[in-house]
């Protein structure tokens, strides 16, 4: 799954809970649930070719500004929009020593996160349809 569709989620769960003790492993949780969900993927669109690192720079960038914007809009829920947004993608940004780097770490955990993974080219039908259902949340909180 796109980090922006992690992010949304982590933005709804910031938004709809108030217990940032509660939230974190909501939010984590969240993250493998999505990613075992048939979402947008493939071998083409690999981190280690050049049409992946693009699609993931667009896609952390969006995922970046989406979570400042939030922060930015409530700023009242900070502490909620931080810890949830920080979970909901924390397993995607622990690839990034590995991706950057070539550090690897927690092998179990790696070797989880992708077998679980489903990606496949229609699955962008899945990502679009998951962000409007999250964005739809959000826009209750405006």
């Amino acid at each position: 799954m796109f980090l922006t569709n992690h992010t949304l989620t982590g933005i709804a769960i910031g938004l709809s809970l108030d217990d940032p003790v509660a939230i974190l492993p909501l939010a984590i949780g969240s993250h493998f649930y999505l990613d075992a969900i048939p979402h947008f993927g493939g071998p083409r669109y690999s981190f280690l070719k050049p049409v992946g690192r693009v699609i993931a720079t667009i896609d952390c960038a969006v995922a970046l500004a989406l979570a400042i914007a939030s922060a930015v809009l409530w700023p009242h829920r900070l502490v909620q929009l931080t810890t949830a947004v920080f979970g909901a993608t924390l397993p995607d940004l622990l690839f990034i020593p590995r991706y950057l780097m070539n550090i690897k770490f927690w092998a179990p955990l790696f070797y989880f996160h992708h077998v679980i993974q489903t990606e496949r080219i229609w699955g962008a039908a899945t990502e679009l349809t998951w962000a409007g259902l999250m964005l739809s949340v959000i826009r209750v909180y405006r």
